[in-house]
């Protein structure tokens, strides 16, 4: 009778008897194949089937670019550039170095966005309720830009002529043609603030307390860069981000060509011109720093005193100088207190 009894329950419970035999398939270690399946079948659902309902902005994505490109002001609050410049770097990514557009969003978007992103800066999910995108999208539509834009980078941050064989036409003003002839541009490091991962953040805090990446720049006369190395933490020194630049990049750095000695009259003009330098070499090609980088071969270095110069200059100044040796001498004095480094 209990065994009729039990029957009679098990008959009366099929859902329950269901969920047992369920239950063992699932912790039976013969079929963990089975458990394997199913969490991979259901991580499969919530992924790719399990989506919310596609969004429908009031403005598209690509009308609010173009209304932003209609405008100046908006353009360069936005996008930091006006909008012709706009229309000739995405001309000129499309063209040179395979920006296109896909199915979910075309090459003028994806530049709006990574130029907007950049500009503020904005983050990826700011990115992604301002042109109602998926953060997919948003990621993909970066990273194709920016693999363009380091194309063009590697294109445009070179010199102009690695030889450095002719003299920039304002170095040709005898107020500094005698002196700084064979200067081929200026070297310094400057501090770009940015979001670092929290075990991270002690060594890229800054002597000013900001959490940054010293970045050391090149550039020539002509205000173009020839050579930028990013990536080092805020806390280092501006010499050590040289060394390195020196060092591990070497081969990328635009070094300049050794050049020739200085006749002994132009050595004895520095030294009636400026009576706090003490030391004087061979003068080559040079990059003008300030004192924070190593003074190899340096042929003008910087006083300990620099406020005695600027007290000069301001009182020479003050006296409403007008010849042209003079007023020589002033801009020399302001150029030279920052020093130079020669290679």
């Amino acid at each position: 009778m209990c065994q009729d009894g039990n029957s009679t329950r098990d008959g009366d419970n099929p859902d329950e008897s269901s969920d047992e035999e369920l239950f063992r398939l699932l912790v039976d270690d013969d079929d963990k194949g089975f458990l394997d399946g199913m969490l991979l079948f259901a991580d499969h659902y919530d992924k790719y089937c399990n989506k919310a309902k596609r969004r429908k902005p009031m403005v598209t994505r690509l009308q609010w670019v173009e209304r932003t490109l209609g405008n100046r002001n908006r353009s360069y609050n936005m996008f930091r550039m006006s909008p012709t410049m706009f229309n000739r770097l995405h001309d000129l990514l499309v063209e040179s170095y395979g920006l296109k557009f896909s199915t979910k969003s075309i090459s003028v978007e994806a530049l709006g966005m990574f130029l907007w992103m950049l500009g503020a800066p904005q983050l990826v999910r700011q990115a992604e309720d301002r042109f109602e995108r998926s953060l997919g999208i948003v990621h993909n539509n970066f990273e194709k830009v920016l693999q363009c834009v380091v194309k063009l980078a590697a294109d445009i941050i070179k010199p102009v002529d690695r030889e450095f064989r002719t003299i920039h036409h304002r170095l040709r003003n005898p107020r500094f043609h005698l002196f700084f002839n064979n200067c081929i541009g200026a070297l310094d490091g400057t501090h770009i603030p940015c979001v670092v991962p929290s075990d991270k953040v002690v060594q890229h805090i800054c002597r000013k307390g900001m959490i940054t990446q010293n970045v050391l720049v090149v550039c020539d006369f002509d205000m173009r860069f020839t050579f930028v190395l990013a990536g080092c933490p805020g806390s280092i020194h501006d010499m050590r981000v040289f060394t390195d630049a020196m060092t591990k990049y070497g081969d990328m750095f635009p070094h300049p060509p050794t050049g020739k000695q200085l006749p002994m009259l132009q050595l004895q003009l520095l030294v009636k011109l400026v009576k706090t330098y003490k030391r004087f070499h061979c003068v080559g090609k040079f990059y003008l720093v300030d004192s924070g980088y190593p003074t190899v071969q340096v042929t003008l270095r910087p006083t300990r005193e620099p406020s005695t110069i600027f007290q000069s200059i301001k009182k020479a100044r003050s006296h409403k100088v007008k010849k042209r040796s003079s007023t020589s001498h002033i801009h020399l004095l302001e150029m030279s207190s920052r020093g130079h480094l020669e290679f």
